[in-house]
């Protein structure tokens, strides 16, 4: 008895250990239809080319047949189109069709125009989400919303896919958000009929503390300064990234790395010099940089901050010293990083708005799921104002019905 005492510890372990090690081989992005196996939902609808006739669900109860909803403004839908006709004519199964949300005559003139495979095609114009259905752990739930569902979800900055097809230049490099901006909202949405915008904006940041980056200059692979080192952080991140081949180097000299490291900032950011050097000349050919470029570049900046202006970019007077030596540079190539901006188009009351330019009925968005407020000219803490304004907006729209 003693014996199984101590036993029994040691078997709840490996059985817990067994759990983790088969939960490790899943990949939890991907998530079983709740719907596979579970009874076709309840339908009574028109024909599309034909509104006098309706179709039922119990019409076709006892039968083999298989429903593909479509419409003419969906772009998958075309893709797969030609499956469906080749289905039809080899008869492997009936297939019936549901255009959803659009309008009776282009409903009819897509099929005119690339074939029909349905033996019927049904009609819902009005498209009105009135609920979810979701899988919680391992349970189907289903949830009853008659006047709406708000989506308050994150943004696509670590689906890859999507990254890859609407924000390309910050694949690979997902920054300031977490792993649960996969996107999903707008998979949801767009499965109805939802028009994006905004789709490529993206925020960078550029990993350099700035009490380091306002003392000193940030100039490309060609030796050139292009941005105001006192600029909003994520104006120079989208810069360098986007403009510069996501190339810079910050140089500082000597006392102004040392004010730096004695700030009040947090130690995160702050970095040491990549190059040190006893002349600018001898920084450049350290760096690699074109000969007497950040010679040039260097004298320009030090003849301005004497008298106190910077006429090339506009840095402000009060971090304005020239740079002396001892000289050192920090390399920051590929040190950027960013987050996704586009997402659902919405109204001002949080609407989600179909591609045909009309509201979705009972469907609402607020948050990084959607394009929001800060398209390319992003601020830190706008996000809370796409969640706070927003979010008010769809609980108030959402609760008119």
């Amino acid at each position: 008895m003693k014996k199984l005492k101590f036993l029994l510890p040691l078997g709840i372990f490996l059985a817990l250990a067994a759990f983790l090690l088969i939960g490790l081989g899943l990949n939890p992005r991907e998530v079983p239809s709740p719907l596979i196996g579970k009874p076709a939902p309840a339908f009574d609808l028109p024909r599309l080319d034909d509104p006098g006739q309706r179709v039922r669900r119990e019409d076709l109860l006892g039968k083999v047949w298989m429903l593909n909803v479509w419409a003419s403004w969906c772009a998958a839908c075309r893709d797969e189109h030609p499956l469906l006709v080749e289905m039809a004519a080899r008869k492997i199964v009936p297939i019936y069709g549901l255009d959803y949300k659009d309008t009776r005559a282009a409903g009819q003139q897509t099929l005119a125009r690339f074939g029909d495979p349905y033996v019927a095609s049904l009609f819902d114009a009005d498209g009105r989400v009135v609920g979810l259905r979701a899988r919680r752990y391992g349970t189907e739930i289903t949830v009853r919303a008659r006047r709406g569902v708000v989506l308050a979800m994150g943004s696509f900055a670590y689906n890859d896919d999507m990254v890859a097809r609407y924000a390309p230049r910050i694949a690979g490099r997902p920054a300031a958000s977490v792993e649960q901006h996969d996107g999903q909202a707008i998979r949801m949405a767009q499965a109805l009929g939802a028009d994006l915008a905004h789709m490529d904006a993206t925020e960078v940041a550029l990993f350099i503390d700035p009490q380091q980056l306002v003392r000193g200059i940030l100039v490309n692979e060609r030796g050139q300064r292009y941005v105001a080192e006192d600029t909003y952080p994520g104006r120079a991140g989208q810069l360098t990234l986007y403009h510069q081949n996501n190339t810079a180097y910050l140089i500082i000299d000597g006392d102004a790395q040392e004010e730096a490291m004695a700030s009040l900032s947090p130690q995160l950011m702050l970095r040491p010099p990549t190059w040190v050097a006893d002349s600018v000349a001898d920084l450049e050919r350290e760096i690699g940089l074109p000969a007497g470029a950040l010679q040039t570049t260097v004298a320009a900046y030090n003849d301005g901050a004497n008298r106190g202006e910077d006429p090339l970019l506009g840095k402000k007077p009060q971090w304005l010293k020239p740079i002396g030596t001892p000289v050192g540079a920090i390399d920051l190539r590929d040190s950027t990083g960013g987050f996704t901006l586009g997402g659902l188009h919405t109204t001002l009351d949080a609407e989600v708005l179909h591609v045909g330019g009309e509201p979705i009925p009972g469907l609402y968005a607020a948050g990084r799921c959607t394009a929001g407020l800060a398209a390319w000219g992003y601020a830190s803490g706008v996000s809370l104002g796409d969640g706070s304004f927003y979010g008010r907006r769809a609980g108030l729209s959402a609760a008119k019905g």
